[in-house]
């Protein structure tokens, strides 16, 4: 597993932790510190990406993703 320098969400301090997302130069936002996680009572390990999508954000990615496998099927009826 890579390693990358995060922005906490909430106190703006940068940590390192796993790279879940490829990242290649602006830090990821989206996680919270350790400090941060024992003070919400949140479980620092299962932070992920997809976990922190807004309704609209998840309501997006549904769309794109039936869009991709419509394509897929159209690519797979020409050929």
């Amino acid at each position: 597993m890579d390693y990358v320098t995060h922005t906490c969400q909430r106190c703006e301090c940068a940590f390192v932790a796993e790279d879940f997302t490829k990242v290649k130069d602006i830090p990821p936002h989206w996680r919270l510190c350790p400090d941060c996680c024992k003070e919400l009572g949140i479980d620092y390990d299962k932070q992920r990406p997809w976990n922190n999508r807004t309704e609209k954000q998840k309501e997006f990615y549904k769309r794109f993703a039936e869009i991709g496998r419509r394509n897929i099927q159209k690519y797979k009826a020409l050929n």
